[in-house]
């Protein structure tokens, strides 16, 4: 049943108390980070320093942690710590502009494109009345402000994810654009592709392959061969290393398996529990999309997109606020799932405090996902609010 004007009006009101409520908190625990650590190495000073090495030192050295780290502390003396490259060619191409700027004017357009690609992305994926407050809790979430300290990808990555689902009902072609994007880092995008076969978006799932053909085709041509097998050699060993003692940062990051490697679980039952995991989403995504309720589905998809992936970090949960407008939709917020939301929207201030090493992310997001499931898959498609943005 749809709620009346005046209800939907109260509600967002009182969704505006509380994430207002959430943003002050934010900010006063990003502020006192601030305060207490006032400089802090960035991931930032990673992605710069691999525009500079691309273009002034042989591209398949960028795999070599000593090349790599070499040069990071030729740009960044007094650096504590190297940043190892483990993204796939195409991307030097993306960040080949930051060698036009300095590090600084390069981090401020770097996050004030990210700001704006996002909240343009949510203002073509939500319904108007939902915009403005779906902006505000998206810039104010605790994901963005350490996506804001560290100058990460999270911004760009969630604009291409949220737009693509926007442009999906009129403009398929450009969706595909979008979502080809994405294979920049191609983990947040696995689900993508169950979501288009199962919800007959052939016309996308085209234009997605023709995209990462581009993609990888132009790499393949400009960059300098041996930069692949560097690649494909360093990628599997980074991963280990990634999820190892040796290079903790499973304390920052949000997935099925970080968590069980948290637990101290055998590494075979890791890999085997977050393969089952993936393969799982896989198919809920396919048979949501294919029930047609796409907007629930879709708010689903964005939340196990994070349960789907082994690789993901805090900042890559900027997309699930808008999953729970997307959610608020087509109903009524109850208190269970509003607490799980905001249980997910806060929890990566943990990351700024010692709590971050025994919270699992992964059970409340699971939680969610199998609520927004539940709706989508109880709720016929035609009872579902209509809304295609006026994308011309």
């Amino acid at each position: 049943m749809k709620p009346s004007s005046t209800t939907d009006t109260a509600r967002q009101i009182s969704l505006l108390i509380v994430l207002s409520a959430c943003g002050t908190l934010s900010l006063v625990t990003f502020i006192w980070a601030v305060l207490k650590q006032p400089v802090f190495n960035n991931d930032f000073m990673g992605i710069w320093s691999f525009a500079q090495y691309a273009v002034s030192q042989p591209a398949a050295g960028i795999y070599d942690g000593d090349q790599i780290g070499a040069l990071q502390h030729q740009l960044f003396p007094g650096l504590r710590s190297i940043y190892a490259f483990a993204y796939p060619p195409p991307f030097l191409l993306a960040v080949g502009w930051l060698t036009k700027f300095s590090y600084t004017s390069a981090r401020v357009i770097w996050c004030g494109s990210g700001m704006v690609l996002l909240s343009a992305a949510i203002w073509a994926l939500l319904t108007p009345r939902r915009r403005w407050l779906g902006i505000f809790a998206s810039l104010v979430a605790p994901a963005s402000y350490i996506n804001a300290i560290g100058g990460e990808t999270g911004w760009f990555t969630a604009a291409f994810l949220l737009g693509g689902f926007a442009l999906l009902p009129r403009r398929p072609a450009l969706a595909g654009i979008a979502f080809g994007l994405l294979s920049l880092k191609p983990q947040l995008a696995l689900l993508v592709p169950f979501a288009l076969l199962g919800g007959g978006y052939y016309r996308t799932f085209l234009s997605v392959t023709i995209t990462v053909f581009t993609l990888y085709l132009t790499a393949y041509l400009v960059l300098p061969h041996d930069v692949w097998p560097a690649w494909l050699n360093h990628i599997a060993g980074f991963q280990s290393l990634e999820l190892s003692k040796a290079l903790p940062l499973t304390a920052i990051m949000v997935t099925v398996t970080a968590n069980l490697i948290t637990l101290g679980l055998p590494p075979a039952f890791v890999t085997a529990a977050q393969a089952m995991t993936s393969v799982t989403c896989a198919v809920l995504t396919f048979l949501s999309f294919r029930n047609g309720n796409t907007r629930l589905a879709t708010a689903a998809l964005l939340v196990g997109s994070i349960l789907a992936t082994p690789h993901g970090f805090v900042y890559d949960t900027i997309p699930l606020t808008a999953a729970m407008f997307l959610y608020s939709e087509a109903a009524c917020i109850t208190w269970p799932i509003l607490m799980l939301g905001l249980v997910i929207y806060l929890s990566p201030i943990l990351v700024l405090t010692q709590a971050n090493q025994w919270f699992l992310y992964a059970v409340p997001s699971a939680l969610l996902y199998l609520a927004m499931l539940r709706l989508a898959f109880a709720t016929p498609a035609r009872e579902i609010p209509k809304y295609e943005p006026n994308i011309n």
